[in-house]
């Protein structure tokens, strides 16, 4: 199962619903622009590698912020004093502010965008499976909602490639994989995400988790876009640590933020 893989003119993949918006930029990295995340060989290679991508869309790196990642469900409202840093504890960034640009990675885990077009209001987040189970797609829109009175309704909400339920099955050995109790809770809250093969074994769709999640919060479902894309699938363009594990070496990034005053010139 895997949606189709599309690019835009800067050779990266992009939101159909969020490309409306000529007010924002946003976008998602592939293994052609390296790896993004620090955390994988040496930092000031993702660091270049950042720097590249971002300008391709004429934003410069300076003006990114990063989530630390620690598959929770901690979201972090940042200003420009925050741009050009990682923050710590956190899986999701939110901002009103132009030309700052929030960030998230993946290598499976689903990167997800928000932008309330009304409010003005962006946020990333990442969500693995603690993070689907602490429902932080949900929380993501009831920061933007409780902070800026953002009408749920009024928020378009993209979900990057990750592991597709083709894919994503109970055998995941990771300490915070689908195992245990924590499988049996996620059953009770999203059984429609849960299916069975033939053999027994429980396929997992955290796609439709996320779309459930927010459109309980509110979300109108058609302003809900699933790239279908998944990383097991599409493992030469993307990262996957299904697939590699102890060879994974890098992540992808997805990034978002609001043009402001600036004069934002892609690079040829």
């Amino acid at each position: 199962m895997t949606g189709i893989l599309t690019f835009n003119n800067r050779g990266c993949v992009f939101s159909r619903k969020l490309a409306e918006f000529a007010e924002i930029i946003h976008g998602v990295s592939t293994r052609k622009f390296g790896n993004m995340h620090h955390k994988f060989g040496d930092a000031s290679a993702s660091e270049r590698n950042r720097a590249a991508f971002l300008k391709k869309f004429g934003v410069s790196s300076n003006a990114l912020v990063m989530p630390q990642i620690v598959h929770g469900t901690s979201i972090a409202i940042v200003g420009k004093e925050h741009a050009e840093t990682l923050v710590k504890e956190v899986d999701g960034i939110v901002t009103n502010v132009p030309e700052v640009f929030v960030s998230t990675f993946g290598a499976d885990c689903v990167p997800i965008l928000a932008y309330d077009p009304v409010r003005q209001v962006v946020g990333a987040v990442h969500a693995g499976w603690m993070g689907t189970l602490g429902l932080i797609s949900q929380k993501l829109i009831t920061v933007m909602r409780d902070k800026w009175r953002s009408e749920p309704s009024d928020i378009v909400v993209y979900l990057g490639p990750s592991i597709g339920p083709c894919h994503y099955d109970q055998r995941e050995d990771k300490a915070d994989g689908p195992r245990g109790e924590s499988f049996s809770q996620f059953r009770k809250v999203f059984p429609d995400s849960v299916k069975f093969s033939k053999d027994g074994v429980a396929y997992i769709d955290l796609w439709l988790a996320h779309k459930k999640q927010l459109i309980d919060v509110g979300v109108k479902e058609k302003n809900i876009e699933i790239s279908g894309l998944c990383t097991v699938c599409h493992n030469d363009v993307f990262y996957s640590n299904h697939v590699e594990r102890e060879n994974l070496g890098g992540a992808i990034m997805a990034f978002i933020g609001i043009k402001g005053s600036v004069n934002f010139i892609p690079e040829a």
